[in-house]
This record gives structure tokens, sequence and C-alpha cells, in this order.
């Protein structure tokens, strides 16, 4: 995600980067660090770029893109303060969320090897091997058939590391 960086002193950029710098006083700074994130801007900017590796722009072509702006800077000073208190909510949920995951992960550790037992559970644990007690299956009979994905169908179709969603189909599973 892109970030706007006040006063560098030195500073080293990257070929793949534009550096754009006011003509007006238009912008309030905080605001245009926001503005250019907005979902309007962002589509705007990558229909506008050639794919290659990575999205690729110019300045002509980012000079064509539209951004609405509030004449008023106190309104742009309130709107970026506003997403910028909801940053730092989200960031301190995200604190505590990943607290919570590490509590769960401790937990599950302790409970699933046996040394931490649930109240009124004294019972002997035995160990198994995963053949003896589950039938593995090869998913070919859950593989889409077709790769005419389309948003309005509704079943995800999911890369085979279940990393992302390549499309949407209509097919159903056989069982």
């Amino acid at each position: 995600s892109s970030v706007v960086i006040d006063n560098v002193k030195k500073t080293v950029f990257s070929g793949f980067l534009l550096r754009a710098r006011p003509k007006t006083d238009l912008f309030e700074l905080e605001f245009k660090k926001y503005c250019f994130r907005s979902k309007n801007v962002r589509t705007q900017v990558i229909s506008t770029s050639s794919q290659t590796t990575r999205a690729l722009t110019n300045g002509k072509l980012l000079s064509k893109v539209f951004v609405l702006i509030p004449i008023n800077h106190k309104e742009q000073k309130k709107i970026a303060e506003s997403i910028s208190d909801i940053e730092i909510l989200i960031n301190k949920l995200e604190i505590i969320l990943k607290k919570k995951k590490n509590i769960k992960r401790g937990t599950m550790q302790e409970l699933l090897t046996g040394k931490r037992r649930l109240e009124g559970f004294s019972e002997e644990w035995k160990s198994e091997l995963l053949g003896d007690i589950l039938d593995y299956e090869q998913p070919t009979k859950y593989l889409v058939k077709s790769t005419e994905y389309d948003d309005k169908y509704g079943i995800p179709v999911l890369t085979a590391g279940k990393t992302f969603i390549l499309g949407y189909t209509a097919e159903e599973s056989e069982s």
C-alpha cells in the first residue's frame, strides 16, 4: 500500500516510483494521504496501468485521474482525522486479536496434547495412526471442469493452496 512520508531528508527511490508535487495548495497533506487510497482513485489508476510483472503507469496517464476534493481545508482535515482515528482503533483491535490468537494457539497446544484436561474428563488418551482411522481420497471429483468464472456465480474457486479466489463458478461437486 502507498504511504505519504513527511519531511524526508535523504531518500532513494526505486525505479517503479512516481513522485508528484502539488501545483496548488488545494490539498491538505493528511487528506491527500487518504484520498489516493480511495477505491475510486485506485480503480482509475489500475485501469490506466499496463500489466507486466507489476502494474506500470506514468505521469501522463496519472494526470488524467479524477479525484474528489472538498474545497474547504477544514473539512479535509476533519475527514483525514476521522479516517486516522479509525485506523488507530483498527490497529488496537489487531493487537488484541493477535493476543487472542496466541492464547488460542497455546490453549489448543495444551488441550490437543492432553497437557491440560477439561473438567470432568480423566480417561486415558491413545495414539493412533491416521491411516488406521481415516481414508484419504484424491480431490479429483471436486475439481471444477470449466474455467469460465463469473462474479454472478456464488461458489468461489480457490487456488490449490487456498491463498486466493480464482473466480466464481456455478458448478457443484458431485458428492
